[in-house]
């Protein structure tokens, strides 16, 4: 069986769809886990009038702690056998989306399967965003990483894909891999932490998922703390790394997390507090706070950790920057960013690219 987890916040205009998407799969052996996060709007009354009406759904309620614990209480009550994460604003794309992952799965015997999704912005369905991987990829392959948490970013979400339970109820030694309790990002340490417990993937064509871009949701909201919170992911990723005595090995992950958070954050600034470069600056100086941030823009600007990415461009434009970060070329720096903002280029930098571009507008 599949358990469908579904954390619950302020999405009672989205939740019917999104329940209905998964009612409609091809693949019946499930149970749909509702956990309400203590929303403060319609949405308890609907979970509860949802799981009346289909055997499957269950509703479960709780105090508010955030999406992350609420996916940990969806892995603490699910009772099948894999585990697929879906927001309560998005919706799976396609009835056989369930199906076609567990297939793989089984064909595989992989632990986490990956599959393509696309993005909905003003109603509207864009293409297919492809994870351009095959089950033939390794994930010790340093360019395996970068692609898929970072430059094309589709092993960095919990949605679109589908875990075997087991998996990661023993994982870390045991313990369980658990979402850490950040406002966000928290989907990308978690799956950062599979990834550190080698897990088995395998990879679907199809688009499982659909994104949808709700501008009330928290990946659509200026987010505060944006510096310290990257940083603290980082920080958390290395402390893994380290107990496992992989910290070296793996510390180009912590200097990629910080490359693009730097980025992002200083964008996020420029943005939504008055396109000033002063702010970008003023972001850019806030990473030095990162016991982590000199080493990884030093080994950077060196050229460590590029050579075995497989995209030139991508080579360039890290070395540069990095160069400039290391020498405190915040002014430089600002006047860069600023102008991709202002070209529309930055959009390409991430996934969800088109979100990117429509916030620049």
């Amino acid at each position: 069986m599949i358990s469908v987890v579904i954390p619950v916040y302020k999405v009672e205009t989205y939740l019917p769809q999104c329940v209905e998407s998964v009612l409609a799969q091809s693949c019946k052996e499930l149970e749909i886990l509702l956990i309400d996060d203590a929303s403060p709007d319609g949405c308890p009354a609907l979970c509860d009038a949802l799981a009346a009406r289909h055997p499957c759904v269950r509703a479960i309620h709780k105090q508010n702690e955030g999406v992350g614990e609420a996916r940990n209480t969806g892995i603490r009550e699910a009772r099948g056998d894999y585990i697929a994460f879906v927001d309560g604003d998005d919706a799976l794309d396609d009835p056989r989306a369930l199906e076609t992952m567990l297939e793989s799965a089984r064909r595989t015997g992989a632990d986490i399967v990956v599959g393509n999704y696309r993005k909905q912005i003003d109603g509207a369905p864009y293409q297919t965003t492809p994870h351009g991987f095959t089950d033939a990829a390794d994930p010790l392959d340093p360019d395996f990483r970068f692609r898929g948490f970072f430059s094309v970013g589709h092993l960095s979400y919990v949605w679109c894909k589908l875990y075997r339970r087991s998996f990661l109820l023993e994982g870390a030694g045991g313990g369980g891999i658990w979402m850490q309790r950040f406002i966000y990002a928290e989907d990308r340490l978690f799956n950062l932490e599979c990834w550190l417990n080698r897990p088995v993937y395998s990879f679907v064509d199809e688009s499982v998922y659909l994104y949808r871009c709700n501008e009330a949701s928290v990946s659509h909201t200026y987010k505060e703390n944006f510096a310290e919170i990257w940083m603290g992911v980082a920080d958390a990723f290395y402390e893994s790394a380290k107990r496992y005595g992989r910290q070296d090995e793996c510390f180009d992950v912590v200097a990629f997390t910080l490359f693009f958070s730097v980025f992002f954050s200083s964008k996020q600034e420029y943005i939504c507090r008055g396109r000033k470069q002063r702010l970008i600056r003023e972001e850019l100086r806030r990473y030095t706070r990162s016991p982590h941030a000199k080493p990884a823009f030093h080994a950077l600007a060196r050229g460590r950790y590029l050579r075995e990415i497989r995209s030139g461009l991508w080579k360039l434009m890290i070395r540069c920057f990095s160069i400039a970060y290391s020498l405190r070329w915040y002014g430089l720096l600002a006047l860069g960013i600023s102008l991709l903002i202002r070209l529309h280029i930055d959009g390409r930098l991430s996934s969800t690219g088109k979100r990117s571009e429509q916030d620049a507008n």
